[in-house]
């Protein structure tokens, strides 16, 4: 199955009471040794066990709030998780940094193999132009393939120029997104100081789980059980013990447990046959314990070990920064303190969330968005309060000043003014970037949103109003003449292309006439097997006032 219990991996002890010491302290050393198995599926109902919706939850969240611009609580408090009790604080924090370090990360080896598959198609195009057509489909008829179907093992140069390829799509990448994922390298690399890494043979057996299925594996006996087997059993068999397996559960060792009957009394592993083995059997003393000093002596050693591994892995990571990051750095970060479902979720290319370059590039967007705002509030007090609140028109107003619109950049209305980008900015940094339908509508339907004429009546900064109400009346007739120009424009094109326009692909008639006021002078109503008179059109000024 997938993801196992201790009480599943530990067969040896269960959780009876030990009145051995001795084996009571294996039976501790043995938990602070293994690893529990962790789930490459999403469900699950441990603790940190994630649901895929509640991951794509966490995800629509950074797609509205980016990362690390706004309260975590004020991220998480508007997601509604299906999982009774959610995450805690830490696991949700641990989601998001893992779910925008992955896709940059996956950004980078797209942009490596899109950079390849150029290289091979300039490689063929440069060979047909040399060699004709002819000797380029001779060479793909021939052994080697082709290019494209060459099956040679690449050379060491060929190795260095796929790192070279590498590292210079890495640092470009992590260049342009530095302002977010600075955040988000730092707050993974905390994780890491405050929680145990995944083993590497822990790594190497969730990926086995994802290549190979359910079929992973199986765990070789404990050594303790082992020895058992070989050094009292068969003594114990003498004396009239029997065994009997345990099929419900080791589906995962090489050899299932078993439970053991002496004079009508079933002992359930092996830790309580040898637990009272001794009692029963005294002469057998000597071998148990034996076995079980054996035993602590080879678990002190692979907790060493453990330990050594670790102390190493954190030793990797826990330097990281923005200027040392590297690709194989990034990757050795997610692989032993990501979550396990995320990680075994993009390993299948076919079935996983979407994120990838649309993510980090939302991710930048809106960091720039807050860190624009924030140049408008004011700073704190010199004893690290914050500084006298003000209303989001006055943060609009600040931001206008700060904003010159280039005269060559088309704009989205004639009368579109900094002001109005300032609101737009704010509305971002509160909904989201825009090119996501859910924000588009939040910010359409935030009515707390206002952006003065001429697209709404809300409140109207100075600098929108103008110096006087007869100067505002002077720019609008100037926009109405302007528009009755267009509108004659429109009506003589009418006239002169008028058998075409239900040719035109893409054309919006209907919104062309409404727009600029069109309407037709005369229509004929002739039967279908007469000839029809083209209609005549003209602009109702009436409709533009």
């Amino acid at each position: 199955s997938d993801g196992i219990s201790d009480e599943e991996i530990d067969f040896e002890f269960g959780q009876g009471e030990l009145l051995n010491e001795a084996l009571a302290s294996l039976r501790d050393e043995n938990k602070a040794l293994v690893q529990q198995r962790e789930r490459h599926r999403w469900g699950g109902k441990n603790r940190d066990d994630w649901a895929k919706a509640d991951c794509e939850s966490v995800l629509a969240r950074l797609q509205a709030c980016g990362y690390g611009n706004i309260p975590w609580d004020d991220v998480f408090s508007k997601i509604d998780f299906i999982k009774p009790g959610g995450y805690s604080s830490d696991e949700m924090r641990r989601m998001c940094w893992a779910l925008s370090l992955s896709a940059l990360r996956e950004v980078v080896d797209e942009g490596v193999r899109e950079a390849a598959r150029r290289a091979i198609r300039a490689a063929e195009k440069k060979r047909e132009s040399e060699d004709g057509v002819a000797a380029a489909t001779a060479a793909a008829s021939s052994d080697d393939g082709g290019v494209l179907g060459s099956a040679k093992e690449p050379t060491d140069a060929d190795k260095a120029e796929d790192r070279k390829q590498l590292d210079l799509a890495f640092k470009k990448h992590w260049q342009a997104s530095a302002a977010w994922a600075t955040k988000a390298l730092e707050d993974a690399v905390a994780y890491a100081k405050a929680h145990s890494p995944r083993q590497e043979a822990a790594a190497q057996e969730l990926l086995n789980a994802v290549t190979h299925g359910e079929k992973a594996k199986k765990k070789p006996l404990p050594s303790l059980t082992a020895a058992f087997n070989e050094n009292v059993w068969p003594s114990l068999q003498a004396r009239g013990w029997k065994d009997e397996p345990v099929t419900e559960k080791g589906d995962h060792f090489v050899s299932p447990p078993k439970r053991y009957v002496f004079n009508g009394k079933t002992y359930k592993n092996v830790g309580a046959v040898l637990d009272a083995a001794p009692a029963v059997h005294a002469e057998l003393a000597n071998t148990v314990e034996t076995i079980i000093t054996s035993a602590r002596a080879e678990t002190a050693a692979n907790l060493s070990a453990c330990e050594k591994e670790a102390s190493a892995i954190l030793d990797q990571v826990s330097g990281l920064n923005s200027c040392n990051i590297t690709a194989d750095s990034l990757s050795f970060l997610l692989r032993h303190f990501g979550p396990s479902q995320l990680l075994a979720e993009r390993m299948r290319e076919n079935t996983r969330i979407k994120t990838g370059r649309r993510l980090i590039l939302l991710l930048s967007h809106l960091h720039a968005a807050h860190t624009f705002v924030a140049r408008a509030m004011p700073k704190p007090n010199g004893d690290g309060s914050s500084g006298p609140e003000i209303t989001d028109r006055e943060v609009v107003n600040r931001l206008a000043k700060l904003i010159s619109l280039n005269k060559k950049t088309a704009l989205p209305h004639p009368n579109w003014k900094p002001i109005h980008d300032a609101v737009l900015i704010t509305a971002i940094a509160k909904h989201g970037w825009i090119d996501r339908d859910a924000a588009r509508r939040a910010i359409t339907e935030d009515t707390s949103i206002t952006w003065g004429r001429p697209f709404d009546d809300g409140d109207i900064s100075p600098a929108e109003k103008g110096p006087t109400k007869e100067t505002d009346r002077e720019s609008t007739e100037a926009i109405v003449r302007e528009l009755k120009v267009i509108a004659r424009r429109a009506a003589n094109f009418f006239n002169a292309e008028g058998s075409i326009l239900g040719d035109l692909k893409g054309f919006n008639q209907d919104l062309v006439e409404k727009n600029y006021g069109l309407v037709k002078e005369n229509e004929d109503g002739a039967d279908d097997d007469e000839v029809q008179t083209p209609p005549t059109w003209r602009v109702d000024e009436t409709l533009l006032t």
